[in-house]
């Protein structure tokens, strides 16, 4: 994998206009990054997450280069939690956003709202409020935007679902109450859709009065 990455990197470096090599070069290094980090060798690994992070900046106008930006952070993150600051991995979410909204590229929109619910549960774990409710606004946004996208709209369910749990377990019924409704009004644009657990869904309709 090291030497085909390398014989691509000096391909696009001769060609750097040339989409198919942009498109086998970022396959590649999504490719060599998760078979490295199923390695454990994560410092190799987040050589060529970086790699490919400066190489989406570079081709954004390539809608598979960053499919392949996309996926690679989207399965990263659980990598990375655990092994970096808040700070990090929020500087990666940060950053794919900006660029979904430099590109207006939906798929990466798509990408980014599957990140987000990742990261609500994960940042629930060491109780980052304020995070949390970033992240949850930034998903009532994405499913606002997009209310055709399927992808989005689960996504927005539930990481919705994931925040109104995480503010009743702190007692914040008031934020918990907040969420619901953004939840409910999720849920109910998508009635053919079982979007979140059934009987979970049942309990807080019933806990809300709703």
């Amino acid at each position: 994998m090291t030497n085909k990455i390398a014989l691509l990197r000096e391909k696009v470096n001769e060609n750097p206009d040339d989409k198919e090599a942009q498109t086998e070069f970022a396959n590649a290094l999504f490719n060599g990054a998760m078979d490295l980090s199923e390695e454990a060798k994560y410092e190799e690994a987040d050589k060529l997450i970086d790699e490919l992070i400066e190489f989406a900046d570079e081709n954004y106008e390539n809608p598979d280069v960053l499919l392949y930006y996309g996926k690679t952070i989207l399965n990263a993150m659980p990598i990375y939690f655990g092994r970096s600051s808040q700070t990090d991995l929020k500087g990666k979410i940060n950053h794919l956003r900006e660029l979904a909204i430099k590109t207006q590229n939906e798929p990466l929109r798509e990408i980014l709202s599957m990140i987000l619910v990742n990261a609500i549960y994960d940042f629930s774990l060491s109780s980052q409020t304020p995070s949390i409710s970033e992240f949850s606004l930034e998903l009532s946004d994405l499913s606002r935007i997009y209310p055709k996208n399927n992808k989005i709209q689960i996504a927005g369910a539930r990481g919705m679902m994931n925040t109104v749990l995480y503010f009743l377990q702190k007692n914040d019924h008031i934020a918990a109450l907040k969420h619901f409704k953004n939840l409910m009004k999720i849920v109910e644009a998508n009635p053919r859709e079982e979007m979140v657990d059934s009987r979970k869904l049942l309990e807080l309709k019933e806990y809300f009065k709703y």
